[in-house]
């Protein structure tokens, strides 16, 4: 199994070792890769520090809607927060 993907993906999918980048705030988008997550796909939700997902204020739909993803704050706005977040797009899984 690969290091990030989740225990219930299952082995035979084609997500496995592709990574998404979730940097979506309403709840169609985190909805769409919790499921990319549970086929296999090495998801990292990215958020803005200062705002954050606005889901977070109903703690069991965050939970739902962030199953099996890694997580992180990144400010776009500033040069190293760009560069980690294209160093991200850039690496493999």
């Amino acid at each position: 199994m690969h290091p990030h993907q989740p225990p219930t993906a299952p082995s035979w999918s084609a997500l496995t070792g592709k990574r998404v980048l979730d940097l979506s705030r309403l709840q169609p988008g985190p909805y769409a890769t919790s499921m990319l997550a549970d086929r296999g796909a090495d998801v990292i939700k990215i958020e803005d520090p200062a705002g954050g997902d606005l889901v977070r204020f109903t703690p069991g739909l965050f939970a739902a809607l962030n199953r099996n993803k890694r997580s992180g704050t990144l400010d776009l706005r500033e040069k190293h927060d760009r560069e980690t977040f294209l160093r991200h797009l850039r690496s493999q899984v």
